[in-house]
């Protein structure tokens, strides 16, 4: 029964793990995750902690608009 218990706990982490996963295709999912790396790059190249932030939240924001623009 343990190991039961254990399974259980398994697949109710994968259903939540599930909603996550949902998120992060959807267009706010792709241009936070495409936020956070530039951010973490550009720090990477020792860019001031402002100017990072204010780049790559500039660069998602963008990125954001273009994937949610109307199609033609």
């Amino acid at each position: 029964m343990p190991i039961l218990a254990k399974f259980l706990r398994l697949l109710e982490f994968v259903e939540a793990a599930q909603d996550v996963f949902a998120f992060l295709v959807h267009p706010m999912g792709i241009a936070s995750i495409a936020g956070t790396g530039l951010y973490f790059v550009l720090q990477l190249l020792d860019t001031e902690t402002a100017t990072a932030a204010t780049l790559s939240s500039t660069a998602a924001l963008t990125l954001y608009c273009v994937l949610e623009s109307p199609k033609r």
